[in-house]
């Protein structure tokens, strides 16, 4: 009998995942879940919960959760690829590995191309445009050794006549995004300069290009999400530095290529880099295998603050103590350290502090808190970061900093800030009214607990986008484990639709059909309420511009509309 072909959901569908976490943790049945105290943080309540009839796991205190995949990775410090092997293993589960082998041409294809950008840099390091940019940012042949910088030509055939030399299959190239295909093949990275980017096995997973012509857009160029690449899952220049980041027992986190490049060119080696995303919790497990004292270096700007802020949340809420460096003047690392050298680098890095003390001290302390419409808005800016943070006792502490901040009693800070929903800012995005949160918020737990109620919906039907994005998958034939590992959510929307799948208030719902009824008929209902809305509109709009014909048609789907909600009466 053959052997069925390896895929992640075939390993999903042959296991239990209650039967594999049981052989880490310790579980107990609660209702139609099981708990158990978390095996990823420390607690002595039980949070973590497993579920048998959605195949996920979620701990409500630290918010890791995922499907047994993921808990096998998690929990052995495996990719979501090696953990998914060793289980087929373990379990003895008959596969034939073709993707296996389909990664390993990935891994051949990438390692030939990094080769021939690395030579193609060393064959024209004396041509201008190359030999001005190593020139200027001081990229000594150490450094570009090191993280084996390329160089890819203007030809746009360039990479392709090579990969037909080594006899490259160019179909699977193009899947990996370094060459596309329109009517023909052609080169994806053109005149730029590249940076290669590896897994912690040394393996090129991806590249980064930087244009050397100011009028080519966009700035820079990045490998698109692939089997072998994921950038929420990996980190530029880990890999490089993976020693130096032991040795000093902290990592420098930095949002660019040449933020890292710079850095290293002047004795910062401790650095890793972010691809093109926010930082991710799959990144912070990444560097908590080399250490667990990180600090963010991002720009100086109003969005590198933002970032900042974000990226030490994630941070807290994996129970670590992140810090944050300043760039004054809207410096970003790469400028900073070039003018400023090593020694004024140190001084500044010095000042790095907790979040807490980051807003106290650099983001609000020049807010003048006199004024009443100032400190209304400070309070709802903290309240915002409040609920973003899970972990308990650092909300304490966060309450306590944020009554330092504004100079109240701490008991009034915290009844003013903590009367808010955990979840709204979900919704923040397209602020319905409350009660559409709570009708949509419904349709999707019914939907999750029991897919059959998925032909009574369309995505449109939501205001908020996480649910549209949600519906339109699920419609797509998409589990509902594939969605939760699909770079369409963050970690924040992935956290959400866990409590969705887990809550138990959705089964007494399924009870009742008179109000399963009801509850989609409103949803319904709202959708169709929307559209003449917008219809009215239009047809204000079409006649001042007296255009009858359209006018006509607007009126006629008006018509239509209202006939849809009558049959919902």
């Amino acid at each position: 009998m053959p052997k069925k072909s390896f895929s992640f959901e075939k390993i999903r569908e042959h296991l239990d995942i209650v039967e594999v976490v049981s052989q880490y943790v310790n579980l107990k049945r609660s209702g139609v879940n099981f708990t158990a105290l978390c095996p990823f943080h420390t607690e002595k309540t039980p949070s973590f919960i497993v579920s048998p009839q959605k195949q996920i796991y979620h701990c409500f205190g630290c918010g890791k959760g995922g499907d047994v995949i993921k808990f096998v990775g998690e929990i052995n410090g495996l990719d979501y690829y090696d953990a998914a092997v060793k289980l087929a293993k373990d379990y003895n589960l008959e596969f034939d590995f073709k993707e296996s082998s389909k990664i390993n041409d990935f891994f051949e294809i990438t390692k030939t191309a990094a080769e021939i950008f690395h030579s193609c840099l060393k064959n024209n390091i004396n041509r201008n445009k190359v030999k001005n940019f190593i020139k200027n940012r001081k990229l000594t042949e150490d450094v570009l050794e090191k993280f084996f910088i390329g160089y890819a030509p203007e030809n746009s055939q360039f990479l392709i006549k090579e990969f037909k030399k080594k006899h490259i299959d160019l179909k699977l190239a193009c899947e990996i995004g370094i060459i596309k295909k329109e009517q023909n093949y052609y080169d994806t990275f053109r005149d730029r300069i590249i940076f290669p980017i590896r897994n912690l096995k040394g393996e090129f997973i991806a590249f980064g290009g930087r244009i050397l012509n100011n009028k080519i857009q966009p700035k820079y160029l990045n490998s698109p999400d692939s089997l072998i690449y994921h950038k929420r899952k990996n980190l530029y220049g880990l890999f490089e530095n993976r020693e130096s980041v032991k040795k000093e027992n902290e990592v420098i986190i930095v949002e660019g290529y040449m933020d890292l490049i710079s850095l290293y060119s002047n004795n910062v080696k401790n650095v890793a880099a972010t691809l093109g995303t926010a930082f991710t919790a799959e990144q912070l497990n990444l560097i908590t295998r080399f250490t667990d004292n990180i600090i963010f270096l991002y720009d100086g700007d109003k969005a590198g603050i933002r970032a900042s802020i974000k990226a030490s949340i994630i941070a807290i809420n994996k129970d670590l103590n992140p810090k944050i460096i300043y760039l004054p003047n809207n410096n970003d690392p790469d400028d900073f350290i070039n003018k400023n050298g090593y020694e004024n680098f140190v001084e500044i890095k010095n000042k790095a502090d907790n979040l807490v003390n980051f807003l106290k001290n650099i983001i609000f302390s020049s807010i003048d808190l006199k004024n009443l419409e100032n400190r209304i808005k400070l309070m709802d800016r903290l309240k915002k970061i409040y609920f973003d943070i899970d972990n308990p006792l650092y909300k304490d502490h966060f309450i306590k900093g944020c009554s330092e901040i504004l100079n109240l009693d701490y008991n009034e800070v915290k009844r003013y800030i903590t009367k808010s929903t955990k979840f709204a800012k979900y919704f923040e995005s397209t602020k319905p009214e409350t009660v559409k949160i709570k009708l949509e918020e419904e349709i999707v737990g019914i939907v999750l607990k029991d897919n059959v109620f998925l032909e009574r919906i369309e995505p449109e039907f939501f205001q908020n986008n996480t649910y549209k994005k949600l519906v339109n998958l699920l419609k797509d034939g998409k589990s509902f484990n594939d969605i939760l590992e699909s770079d369409k959510f963050s970690e924040e929307e992935r956290y959400y639709l866990r409590y969705l799948a887990l809550n138990n208030k959705f089964e007494e719902i399924l009870k009742n059909e008179r109000e399963i009824n009801r509850l989609f008929n409103r949803l319904k209902r709202n959708y169709f309420e929307n559209k003449l809305k917008n219809l009215t509109n239009q047809i204000k709009e079409q006649e001042k511009n007296s255009n009858t014909d359209a006018v006509i048609l607007l009126i006629q789907e008006q018509k239509n509309i209202l006939n849809e909600i009558k049959k919902l009466d």
